[in-house]
């Protein structure tokens, strides 16, 4: 599957998807929101995993931008972040997330989560 993951803490990115590659699946890489909003235009993937609390546009506002951008296909949302708490699962889940997933995560139960996810949504 095609998979964009976001986050503003570069390693983050490049090992989450160094190892979804290595599983045979294509990523593309983005380090704030803004960012991602645009390499989503351009690469359209089938799953979005996301940090929530970045600098120049957090994941909630990331979240929602995508929701709103036209594309062919409505992807999967998955918030991979070191917030916690029903506070900001609630925040999450309204800003248009499909799940919420604490670090770190453990890459089977991710990718599970994701195979998942999208077999609802289609």
């Amino acid at each position: 599957m095609k998979i964009l993951v976001v986050d503003d803490h570069h390693d983050s990115v490049d090992s989450l998807s160094r190892l979804l590659e290595a599983h045979g699946h294509e990523t593309a890489r983005a380090y704030d929101g803004r960012q991602a909003l645009d390499v989503f235009r351009q690469f359209e993937p089938a799953v979005v995993v996301l940090d929530i609390d970045m600098p120049v546009l957090d994941g909630y506002g990331t979240a929602r931008a995508v929701r709103l951008t036209p594309s062919h296909r409505l992807p999967v949302l998955v918030a991979l972040t070191g917030l916690t708490g029903h506070e900001t699962r609630r925040l999450a889940f309204d800003a248009g997330f499909d799940a919420h997933v604490n670090k770190p995560a453990r890459i089977e139960a991710l990718l599970e989560l994701m195979d998942k996810l999208l077999r609802e949504r289609s």
